[in-house]
């Protein structure tokens, strides 16, 4: 199976030089990636900025806003043939923009 694993937190800019965030740390999806990968799945692993990454080797692809993950999110969608997809992604509550 092909899958798609989200996983850390978002990074919603305040300005040019703060953001809101939260303390995932990606443990959960680091995990989970390298749990289907165990399996022999293919795992796709969409991360934020500073997740913990799988120990397997994945196709790793980095975010940082909301913003970011959802357009990141809907070009993989829409361009490959997932399986599966789980959301581990701590995503935030509040965007400034």
């Amino acid at each position: 199976m092909k899958i798609l694993v989200t996983s850390g937190a978002t990074r919603e800019p305040i300005d040019a030089v703060r953001f809101i965030s939260n303390f995932s740390t990606g443990g959960t999806g680091a995990a989970l990636a390298d749990a289907f990968s165990n399996l022999g799945h293919s795992v796709h692993y969409l991360h934020g900025i500073g997740a913990i990454l799988p120990t397997n080797p994945v196709r790793a692809e980095q975010f940082s806003s909301y913003a970011d993950l959802d357009r990141r999110l809907r070009r993989r969608l829409s361009a490959e043939g997932f399986d599966a997809v789980v959301h581990a992604a701590a995503v935030s509550d509040y965007s400034m923009s």
